[in-house]
């Protein structure tokens, strides 16, 4: 029995709302016994049923299948429903803006781990010999600047504490420092402008997606089953993970290598590479072809 996509897409909207009102009750560093996580996964498998519902009747009635403007519509609308939720379970956000603010201040991300720079002045006021010794008079100034930028406000000084093993310094490819800083230059310690520059990647996947489809001659209409799926959309707009970088890079170097443009696609996944290093992988299907 068919389901109608717009049904469909409703009751999806209904969940992710659902999702992004539940998440109030995720606040990092708090009861975390008492959190809601079953009725979390739940509405996450809610969402899946729906979207397997969605992949299954367009595999199978491709021809009535919805709409591009349709697909574009709901999976926006999936993507504002979830987006100004607290993050559930995930703290990664916190060390990339971290490194953008570190960046965009002329210092190198990978240098200091974020406990060093925060017993930097400690180490300084308690015993400075070793603090002159340790440091070179250019790495005592960047410590102390770093330092003064985890205090230069208070969702500065608390972002930089969620940070996860903050004795290991940064362990994020070169161009996702790039986009780090970039979103730091916008809105420094704003996880909302995070995840509206990871929307752009989003919508460059999409793009790269339906152009694929077109050149090989299939219908572009199956874009929905990656715009609808609620991987991507948690991932992506709640979980505020980075990925969405290196997928959209690898999308448009595959698209550069259907059309046997070698050189660009290449370049790509170099890039593509330098956001994430998965695609990597792939190395060795591009010198065969």
């Amino acid at each position: 029995m068919r389901i109608k996509y717009s049904w469909l897409g409703i009751s999806s909207v209904l969940i992710y709302t659902a999702i992004s009102i539940l998440s109030l009750q995720f606040n990092w560093g708090e009861g975390y016994e008492d959190r809601p996580i079953l009725h979390y996964l739940c509405l996450f498998s809610g969402a899946f049923v729906l979207y397997v519902i969605v992949v299954l009747q367009i595999v199978r009635n491709y021809p009535e299948a919805p709409n591009l403007w349709m697909i574009l519509l709901f999976g926006l609308l999936f993507r504002a429903a979830i987006f100004p939720a607290n993050q559930i379970q995930e703290d990664d956000v916190y060390r990339y803006l971290w490194d953008g603010k570190v960046f965009a201040n002329g210092i190198n991300p990978y240098k200091y781990s974020p406990t060093e720079i925060s017993s930097a002045k400690r180490l300084k006021i308690g015993d400075p010999e070793k603090f002159k010794t340790h440091y070179n008079i250019k790495e005592q100034e960047e410590l102390l600047r770093l330092y003064q930028l985890k205090w230069e406000n208070d969702r500065s000084v608390i972002f930089m504490e969620r940070i996860n093993h903050p004795a290991v310094p940064t362990i994020y490819p070169p161009f996702t420092q790039v986009i780090f800083r970039i979103v730091n230059q916008i809105s420094p310690d704003n996880i909302y402008t995070m995840r509206l520059v990871f929307l752009l990647f989003d919508l460059i996947v999409l793009a790269f997606v339906i152009l694929i489809l077109q050149t090989l001659g299939r219908n572009p209409r199956f874009c929905i089953i990656y715009f609808w799926s609620p991987l991507v959309i948690k991932e992506t707009f709640n979980s505020t993970h980075l990925d969405i970088v290196g997928v959209g890079i690898l999308c448009s170097s595959l698209y550069f290598l259907v059309h046997r443009w070698r050189v660009s696609a290449m370049a790509f996944l170099a890039l593509g590479t330098m956001s994430k290093f998965y695609p990597a992988i792939l190395l060795p299907v591009y010198l065969r072809e």
